[in-house]
């Protein structure tokens, strides 16, 4: 029998913090995606996907994507403005 699962939510505090995932499980396989946002200076996103069948023997995909890019862009914009 095949069983088919889907759960998707999201949760935002104060334009602080935003949370939002994602994950499905069909057909043996699960796919898992977080997305993380906080302050809108850091945004780190995970990927993970598996099938559970063959996961023993490296049977998964995983990424992990940190990007600090707005830190830098708000460093250098102070930077400028101050000369």
């Amino acid at each position: 029998k095949d069983v088919t699962f889907y759960l998707d939510g999201r949760i935002e505090l104060l334009s602080i913090l935003y949370f939002e995932t994602r994950i499905i499980f069909c057909k043996g396989l699960i796919s898992i995606d977080v997305r993380f946002n906080w302050l809108a200076i850091f945004d780190v996103s995970i990927h993970l996907k598996v099938n559970y069948q063959d996961f023993n023997r490296g049977g998964f995909e995983f990424r992990l994507v940190i990007d600090t890019s707005k830190l830098a862009e708000g460093g250098a914009g102070e930077h400028k403005q101050s000369h």
